[in-house]
């Protein structure tokens, strides 16, 4: 939880495929993110993981739509798809 949060000078973050979880809050605020890419073997993103990053447009997932469909994620993804694309292997969202 919270790894990263307010962390202005992150620009890229790739998870790796050995992680599961993205933490609560991990990448609050990051303003400068730009570039996410998240394995295939996340199963939950916290809440708010991504929140107030407003340089995010797209998150790349290397997996299918049916598997980010899968993923646990809270209430605020439905705003957030608004404005973020995610890129799967398969299409986008």
């Amino acid at each position: 939880d919270r790894a990263f949060e307010y962390c202005s000078s992150l620009t890229s973050v790739t998870i790796p495929d050995s992680v599961t979880t993205i933490g609560d809050r991990a990448f609050y605020s990051c303003d400068s993110l730009t570039s996410v890419t998240i394995g295939d073997s996340v199963t939950s993103i916290g809440n708010y993981a991504f929140e107030d990053c407003d340089s995010l447009t797209a998150i790349d997932y290397t997996g299918t739509k049916e598997q980010w469909k899968e993923i646990e994620k809270d209430e605020f993804w439905k705003g957030l798809y608004k404005r973020i694309e995610i890129r799967c292997t398969d299409g986008n969202m």
